[in-house]
């Protein structure tokens, strides 16, 4: 006598994540559909040991619509017990559940004919316990883990996300923000900064570099930059440099007004040109252009404490000589002035000498004229006389 029986005699629902596999874990104990024939009466209940069967999975949403549909082909042991792992045979279809809270009921199936027959077995409702550990999870209230939480695939967060300590990139694994990242504290870089495709940084705050830094690139700065100590070792353009230190190595070209400001210091030219010839070339600075060629103006107005330009050299530190800025009321204080002034007085004096010897030598020519015309002898001037020969 045959009769169609099928049991569950062990029923179990639970989730696993086994190398990464997503599912629900089934196991059962399979009644055989015929009687075990006895003599005199048959034996109904009996497991189907080492026999192969189909078994067909289905999840029905609350609004019983079928959400997932899969068939697996298992062999049952000696006492007829199956294992399986719902969601193996259609993994893709499974990670696409909604797990949002709702109520699903799990309808399975089986079929002694090779998967053309099947018989409900069972249809039992899904309670929020076995499949809250699915990666698609719908919570309305508080989620709390006390331990460590390990997530193998993607985490997306529509709302705001508050970490209340530190977040650890491991493994050189990149990080991608297409939005704007806001940090109110200091931010600290143990590697490379780069700023890819053209697009610009801005800084409204106080920027420190205490290494190198190299630009390939053009540097615009719009407000003023303050440089305590600028090296340029090749061409460099400069609109508006104000600096507190700068070398320049090499050849140096200013164009527009230049302003040369020491504030308070003395500002050097220095040139060790070996030649020593009087041509223009060997002469360590060359002003050149236009009609006129040095000015030089003085604070307030000019006297003999006002030297315009002093001359030195090597052998010692006073000056041997400058160009001063004397008034008229400091001429007798210069001893060049006052003698200048002494030796053209003697040259006054000696002039009226010499125009009374002139003045003497005339008279006594008029004199030898006026006595050799009356063959008389005179005496004129100084007691020198003068006999006139008779014609």
């Amino acid at each position: 006598m045959k009769n169609l029986l099928t049991s569950v005699l062990f029923f179990a629902l639970t989730f696993q994540a086994i190398a990464q596999t997503d599912g629900i874990t089934y196991q059962a104990v399979i009644i055989g559909p015929d009687a075990l024939e006895l003599p005199g009466v048959d034996s109904e209940g009996n497991y189907l040991p080492n026999a192969t069967v189909a078994i067909r999975f289905t999840i029905y949403d609350s609004g019983n619509q079928i959400e997932f549909r899969e068939v697996q082909i298992a062999d049952t042991d000696e006492f007829g017990r199956i294992n399986l792992l719902i969601g193996e045979a259609n993994h893709d279809e499974f990670t696409h559940i909604s797990w949002d809270g709702t109520p699903k009921d799990l309808e399975v199936e089986i079929d002694f004919d090779a998967g053309s027959n099947f018989e409900t077995m069972s249809r039992e409702k899904l309670t929020f316990l076995p499949y809250a550990y699915h990666r698609n999870i719908t919570a309305t209230g508080t989620l709390s883990v006390d331990d460590n939480t390990f997530l193998n695939g993607e985490l997306q967060v529509e709302g705001p996300t508050n970490l209340n300590s530190t977040l650890d990139v491991n493994n050189q694994n990149a990080t991608n923000l297409t939005g704007t990242l806001t940090v109110d504290g200091e931010t600290n870089l143990n590697n490379a900064f780069s700023v890819n495709n053209s697009s610009p940084s801005s800084l409204t705050g106080n920027l420190g570099v205490g290494g190198n830094s190299l630009l390939n690139g053009t540097l615009d700065v719009i407000g003023k930059t303050t440089l305590n100590d600028l090296e340029v070792n090749g061409q460099a353009s400069f609109a508006d440099l104000q600096a507190e230190s700068l070398v320049v190595n090499q050849n140096t070209e200013l164009y527009g007004t230049t302003l040369l400001d020491g504030m308070g210091s003395q500002i050097r030219l220095t040139s060790n040109m070996p030649n020593s010839g009087a041509e223009i070339g060997n002469h360590p600075v060359l002003i050149e252009g236009g009609k006129n060629g040095l000015a030089i103006r003085v604070n307030g107005s000019r006297n003999n404490n006002t030297n315009f330009i002093t001359f030195y050299d090597t052998t010692r530190d006073l000056s041997w000589g400058r160009i001063e800025g004397e008034t008229p009321s400091e001429y007798t204080n210069n001893a060049d002035y006052n003698f200048d002034q002494t030796s053209l007085n003697y040259d006054i004096y000696d002039a009226g000498f010499d125009v009374a010897f002139a003045a003497y030598d005339l008279a006594a020519s008029f004199v030898e004229v006026t006595t050799a015309s009356t063959s008389s002898t005179a005496c004129v001037g100084l007691g020198t006389c003068v006999t006139a020969p008779i014609p």
